[in-house]
């Protein structure tokens, strides 16, 4: 039997988040989209906040595709540099996923190989696309 919530708390909230998410996902399966968790879940006492935010995961990417290709020489990314470059860094592989406009430093966008996501600084990204351009 599923225990009864009275207030929410950070226990409470760890138990919800997750399930929460997933009927989200049901739901949104249906019609292509993808949820995630935009920011911090707020909680205190009678009422918890959430934040979701629903994509369209194909126009996701191209969207993020073009940004890339739009923005990087204003930033300093060597315009040989393509979205979706792979490379290794601390023994983990690394994807190019996109920008983050609002970072002054750690400005890259990246996916874990081994799943999650990650961001380093410009002059990290065109250092490893020099290397593996040379070897």
């Amino acid at each position: 039997m599923t225990k009864k919530i009275t207030n929410i708390g950070n226990e409470e909230t760890k138990a919800l988040l997750p399930e929460i998410k997933e009927a989200l996902q049901r739901v949104l399966n249906k019609y292509g989209l993808k949820v995630e968790q935009s920011g911090k879940a707020g909680y205190g006492g009678h009422n918890l906040r959430i934040k979701y935010e629903i994509t369209v995961p194909a126009q996701a990417v191209k969207n993020a595709q073009r940004d890339f290709d739009s923005y990087k020489v204003m930033y300093g990314i060597d315009a040989d540099v393509p979205f979706g470059f792979i490379f290794p860094l601390q023994g983990e592989m690394y994807t190019v996923v996109g920008l983050n406009h609002a970072a002054p430093k750690n400005r890259i966008i990246l996916q874990k190989a081994s799943g999650g996501g990650a961001r380093c600084p410009v002059s990290t990204l065109n250092s490893q696309y020099k290397f593996r351009k040379v070897a």
